[in-house]
């Protein structure tokens, strides 16, 4: 799994794991969401991104699979 510091107002974390297509994001607030299904190209999308926050909230977050672990 890929360990990812994220440079973004509300991001500080994400995890990547290309194997099981799943994304771990974790928030600045503490806050944890595990992503199932993100495919590969998403992800580069999302870290390849300038405003990450964005890219999150409007092709991520209300798109996919997502279980809150913390």
């Amino acid at each position: 799994m890929e360990i990812q510091n994220v440079n973004s107002e509300n991001i500080s974390k994400t995890r990547y794991c290309e194997d099981n297509s799943t994304l771990e994001v974790i928030l600045k607030t503490g806050s944890i969401f595990l992503y199932s299904e993100i495919d590969k190209k998403t992800y580069e999308n999302f870290t390849n991104s300038y405003f990450k926050d964005s890219y999150y909230n409007k092709e991520i977050k209300n798109f996919f699979t997502c279980f809150q672990i913390k």
